[in-house]
C-alpha cells in the first residue's frame, strides 16, 4: 500500500504521516477547518459560544431577529434597532418572480435538499447586489475574486435570513396541496 498516511482497516488505528504529509484523523478529531470572531468552542463548562454568548442563553433568552443581529452585526440590538432590523426582514419577505416560478414548477416528490440547493442558487443570481459594488479579494486562495462590501454582504444576509424560510414554507405548502 502505497502513500504516507496508514491506517489499520480493522482497529482505526492510525500510523504518522512522514515527509510533511497529512495525518488520518477519525471523524476530523483535532483538526481545526477555520478559525473565526463568531463562535468559539469550549470543551469546559461555557461550551458553544456566538460573540461571547453562551448558546444556551441565547436560544433561551434571544429570538431569531436578536441572534441574526448579533452574528451579523456583532452586538446584540437595542429595542430601536431590532424593530428596524425586524422591518428590514419583513420588506425582504416576497421571493423573486424567478423563485416564485420555479417553486410553482418543482415535482411534488422533489427532495427538500435539492428544493432548497436550487432555490438557494435563484436566490443568489437573482440578488440585487450579486453584480454590485465589489472589490478583488487578496486572501489567499481566493486571489482575484470579486467580493461585495461588508455594507453588500450584510444586506444579501438579510435577504437571505428573510427569503429562505418563506421558500421552504412555500414549496411544503406546494408539495402537500392537492393538485
Amino acid at each position: 500500500m502505497g502513500g504516507k498516511n496508514k491506517t489499520d482497516r480493522a482497529t482505526g488505528t492510525r500510523g504518522e504521516a512522514k515527509g510533511g504529509g497529512a495525518a488520518y484523523s477519525p471523524g476530523l478529531e483535532g483538526v481545526i477547518a477555520g478559525e473565526t470572531v463568531l463562535c468559539q468552542i469550549d470543551e469546559g463548562e461555557s461550551g458553544l459560544r456566538y460573540r461571547g454568548y453562551a448558546i444556551g442563553d441565547l436560544a433561551e433568552q434571544a429570538t431569531f431577529e436578536e441572534v441574526s443581529y448579533l452574528l451579523l452585526l456583532g452586538k446584540l440590538p437595542t429595542r430601536k434597532e431590532l424593530e428596524d432590523f425586524s422591518g428590514q426582514l419583513r420588506a425582504q419577505w416576497v421571493l423573486p418572480g424567478p423563485v416564485e416560478a420555479f417553486l410553482g414548477v418543482v415535482p411534488p416528490n422533489a427532495h427538500p435538499m435539492d428544493i432548497l440547493r436550487t432555490g438557494v442558487s435563484l436566490l443568489g443570481m437573482t440578488d440585487p447586489d450579486a453584480t454590485g459594488e465589489g472589490r478583488v479579494s487578496a486572501r489567499p486562495g481566493w486571489e482575484g475574486a470579486i467580493i461585495g462590501s461588508q455594507a453588500a454582504n450584510v444586506r444579501k444576509a438579510i435577504r437571505l435570513l428573510a427569503q429562505i424560510p418563506v421558500m421552504i414554507a412555500t414549496a411544503h405548502r406546494l408539495a402537500h396541496a392537492k393538485r
